[in-house]
């Protein structure tokens, strides 16, 4: 009886599983498909654990991280006489978010070890107007968040506007050959305006608008409290640039600029040139000037201030993606701030040459010569010093 009850389960088993083929293989390939589901799911949650690039594209992100060696050496400083040989580290990584075909979020990390032969407290190293290596940090900056913003595009992108905590000479005072301590000039007179009483990355708001395709007009409002962003309605730097540009070929920067809320009237101009001649040669100039009343602190030395060069393609040479720039500028004083701190009128002229040898896509190495003539107008030790670096550049 127990073999007959047992043999009929079996039959009525075997039969409905026939009756019931299509269901059953219906539901199996839908569990495969909710399964496969989960499974990608639990691949984006785990961050994929097999490449950065598959963690980012799994999270809509893209990024780039850097870092700048640069180590210097003179073989007299203006300060001691003696020689010098000093080293600086300038490291980053950024992260974009694209919301939408018009929308991005941006944030930047940077770190700094190291302040070169630029001046600093214990006065070892070169007294200058004008530093010559923009990619050391005095202070010895600890690694942060610089740059944190919202991008906005509007009316075909014809507007653009942006906000959150910026770089001000990001967006202005830019040059095609002369904008990035890392892979072109070294020194901070070719990097941007001395002139121009830029703020450091603090809070901000830049709108850009493109009426015709060789025109673009910008505003720039920006806290001149770096640090801590307080009465920004009250002290802020304000900048006005037009952009004129000739194809690809050339652009022409004119900017006019004003801060509020310092005892002091503050304000300037300049501009800043970039002109392609051919694949092989392209020239850049730029040239600032702020108020000859603005004067006392420290920070507000420089009244005048103009520089040009050229960046030579390797193309001439077999070496497209070599590079070698040479460059020529001067800083000129304030004679009402000369006079409060007992300093020189003389003009302190910078000049610069570099070659920058590609190595790969992610290395370049760049020796890099420079002569400072009446450094900080002469007054110290030497009136002429020059340098001798290397810098190594690493992106990825």
């Amino acid at each position: 009886m127990k073999k007959f009850f047992s043999g009929c389960i079996v039959f009525v088993l075997v039969c409905g599983l026939f009756l019931s083929q299509d269901v059953f293989a219906a539901t199996t390939a839908e569990e495969i498909a909710l399964l496969k589901d989960e499974v990608a799911k639990l691949k984006i949650a785990n961050c994929c654990y097999a490449s950065r690039e598959c963690t980012l594209s799994s999270l809509g992100l893209t990024s780039e991280g850097y870092g700048t060696f640069v180590v210097q050496g003179t073989p007299k400083t203006n300060t001691t006489g003696k020689h010098a040989v000093n080293g600086s580290l300038l490291y980053g990584w950024s992260l974009t978010k694209k919301i939408s075909e018009d929308s991005l979020v941006y944030m930047r990390i940077k770190g700094a070890v190291g302040s070169g032969l630029n001046n600093d407290d214990n006065k070892l190293n070169l007294s200058l107007y004008s530093n010559i290596n923009s990619a050391a940090s005095p202070t010895g900056d600890n690694l942060q968040i610089v740059e944190f913003l919202y991008h906005q595009d509007l009316f075909n992108k014809k507007l653009q506007l942006l906000f959150g905590k910026l770089n001000p000479t990001a967006y202005f005072d830019g040059n095609k050959i002369a904008n990035d301590e890392t892979t072109q000039f070294l020194a901070s007179m070719f990097c941007n305006n001395p002139a121009i009483a830029f703020p450091s990355y603090t809070l901000g708001l830049r709108a850009m608008y493109s009426p015709v395709s060789f025109l673009d007009i910008e505003y720039g409002y920006f806290s001149q409290d770096d640090k801590n962003w307080n009465n920004i309605d009250k002290h802020n730097f304000n900048i006005v640039e037009g952009t004129y540009k000739i194809s690809d070929t050339g652009n022409y920067r004119f900017m006019y600029w004003k801060t509020f809320g310092n005892e002091e009237k503050t304000f300037g101009y300049g501009l800043s040139f970039d002109q392609s001649l051919s694949k092989i040669i392209t020239l850049f100039a730029r040239y600032g000037r702020q108020n000859p009343q603005r004067a006392k602190r420290e920070a507000c030395n420089i009244l005048d201030s103009w520089s040009f060069g050229a960046q030579l393609n390797g193309g001439l040479w077999t070496r497209d993606m070599d590079k070698i720039g040479i460059a020529f500028g001067q800083n000129i004083p304030s004679k009402k701030w000369a006079a409060s701190w007992n300093c020189s009128t003389t003009p302190e002229t910078q000049t610069e040459c570099y070659y920058s040898f590609y190595l790969n896509n992610n290395v370049t190495l760049t020796p890099v010569v420079q002569c400072i003539f009446k450094p900080y107008g002469g007054k110290d030790y030497n009136d002429n010093v020059c340098t001798f670096g290397i810098r190594t550049n690493i992106t990825f």
